[in-house]
């Protein structure tokens, strides 16, 4: 029969020795409390969840009704999108995606409604801001345009001009000039005041055209939004124009969350 090695033997014997049967564990134990000490100490605090991601719409011409998305217990919820300032903040759904759709009725009891998308957008963090255009040939059918509208992109002290003209124009806010193509924006710091110079020139055959000169109201430790769109004719009989309009919208800064 073979014997186990001597140095075996030998462990054997002094491990015995200085932990007796009843107390062979002790140090097992001890050790295990200590360790769970150490890694209690170092593991991260927990964080509260996140709050859901919001948005808000806005019209670039008539307002724009009957359109729906689903809120996080998957109920239908109007949205309505005016030109005369925000909406109030919509709150996401629990996946984060922003699903815009219209509602088409049945034509018989036997044919379900028809959910028509008009646009679906993953939000996270933000809060965002939805453009939303109707042509007057289509008015069901609105253009929508989903941006960040964080106040880390779009912070204090900023006015962010979005151009949603057809043309090309050159925007000086202040003393600060820059090229916004349709359909996008470029952010302007703003000096202190309540009032800053604002001028907007197209792109013309002919060379640069001057649309807008004048004085924009701002606020301190506030943002705004400005928003060019073209003079479209009214039902006024108010003819179609090369005019450039502008929409000034202002945010005050929100409070800081207490700690």
């Amino acid at each position: 029969m073979s014997t186990a090695p001597t140095s075996f033997r030998q462990t054997s014997s002094f491990r015995s020795i200085l932990c007796p049967r009843a107390n062979r564990h002790w140090p097992f134990l001890g050790i295990l409390v200590l360790a769970t000490i150490v890694l209690a100490g170092r593991a991260p605090a927990q964080t509260p969840p996140k709050a859901p991601a919001t948005f808000r719409t806005l019209s670039l011409g008539t307002t724009v009704s009957g359109v729906f998305y689903d809120d996080r217990q998957g109920k239908p919820v109007p949205v309505m999108a005016g030109s005369s300032g925000f909406s109030a903040p919509y709150t996401a759904p629990a996946d984060g995606r922003v699903r815009l759709y219209r509602v088409t009725p049945a034509a018989s009891p036997n044919i379900p409604e028809e959910h028509v998308t008009l646009s679906e957008t993953p939000m996270f963090g933000g809060p965002f801001l939805i453009f939303m255009a109707a042509a007057p040939a289509t008015p069901s059918k609105p253009q929508v345009m989903v941006v960040d509208d964080s106040w880390e992109t779009h912070p204090a002290r900023t006015m962010k001009v979005y151009n949603f003209s057809h043309r090309v124009t050159m925007v000086k806010v202040g003393d600060t000039s820059g090229e916004i193509s349709p359909g996008k924006s470029h952010l302007f710091p703003y000096p202190d005041g309540t009032q800053l110079w604002f001028q907007a020139a197209t792109r013309e055959e002919s060379g640069w055209k001057l649309r807008i000169s004048g004085p924009q109201l701002t606020l301190p430790e506030a943002r705004s939004t400005a928003v060019l769109v073209d003079q479209l004719p009214s039902d006024e009989n108010r003819p179609a124009t090369d005019e450039l309009l502008i929409r000034n919208f202002i945010d005050p800064q929100p409070p800081k969350p207490t700690e």
